[in-house]
């Protein structure tokens, strides 16, 4: 009888959750046509995970409330909440690294600018990559599925590339 109940429930949490994700690219779509430069600012994170448009638009609201003025995002990845239960999203602008998550309790923004960085680690797993970013104060770590290679290496190029431009300017 116990399995039973824990097929039923199995099955009714699967289909709650897929009716969710429906609706929230359902809602995706609606925000793509009436949001549309936030959408493109914010496009690799909206597409990265489309089923958790809520979560995702909840972590870019509070970024826009961080950007410095005239700051240019470059690149954008969210991570899925089933993941570690946290809203994430991850950002790249031309000035900085900006981590943002919504938990039950808390929002938790951390930044951590590009002449800060002191190393940047990629360690694969069978099913994806861990890129970890970090400096003396702040430490980030990332997880990309296979799905989202594309993202991992957006991410990897444009860090590597601006952490090696500020080293050649402390140089000079």
């Amino acid at each position: 009888m116990i399995i039973i109940i824990c097929i039923v429930l199995a099955i009714f949490c699967f289909v709650m959750v897929g009716k969710m994700g429906k609706n929230d690219r359902n809602r995706l779509e609606y925000f793509k046509k009436t949001n549309t430069d936030l959408y493109n600012k914010y496009k690799d994170a909206f597409d990265s995970y489309p089923s958790d448009y809520s979560g995702v638009k909840l972590t870019v609201e509070m970024v826009e409330s961080r950007l410095l003025p005239g700051e240019v995002i470059h690149h954008s990845y969210s991570l899925p909440r089933f993941y570690n239960k946290d809203g994430n999203l991850f950002v790249l602008t031309d000035k900085r690294l900006i981590y943002a998550a919504f938990k039950l309790s808390k929002r938790e923004i951390k930044s951590i600018p590009y002449n800060k960085i002191e190393n940047i680690d990629i360690t694969s797993k069978t099913i994806g990559a861990d890129l970890k970013v970090k400096s003396k104060e702040e430490k980030v770590e990332i997880y990309f599925n296979k799905f989202h290679q594309q993202y991992l290496n957006n991410f990897y190029e444009m860090l590597t590339e601006k952490q090696l431009n500020q080293s050649s300017k402390a140089e000079e």
